[in-house]
């Protein structure tokens, strides 16, 4: 259970305020300091309903957390843009490709 929870804290503070700020269906923006620490990756992630696009990201892998840090899905991406649909009920979970951590709802 520590174990659990301290995971999901992590993930919440690598996960900046201004995207926890985001309404459903919105991923915010990074600020300029987010988007520097994040140049490495260069992953762009867009969401649309259940749909989530993702660009710079070819050979890794999209992890998707419940907010409880239970692991829900996992996908190998293999395009250079790929999308897929996530099929997973109404709620908060959070996104990992990488060290890129982002907050969605569906």
């Amino acid at each position: 259970m520590k174990k659990t929870l301290l995971f999901i804290f992590s993930l919440l503070a690598a996960t900046p305020s201004a995207l926890m700020a985001a309404g459903p269906g919105e991923i915010a923006e990074p600020s300029a300091f987010e988007q520097a620490a994040a140049l490495p990756a260069n992953i762009v992630i867009r969401q649309d309903g259940s749909r989530l696009t993702i660009n710079g990201a070819e050979g890794e892998r999209l992890q998707v957390f419940s907010m409880t840090g239970k692991p829900v899905a996992t996908y190998d991406i293999t395009a250079a843009s790929w999308t897929v649909r996530l099929s997973l009920p109404h709620g908060w979970y959070i996104l990992r490709i990488g060290d890129v951590v982002r907050k969605i709802a569906l």
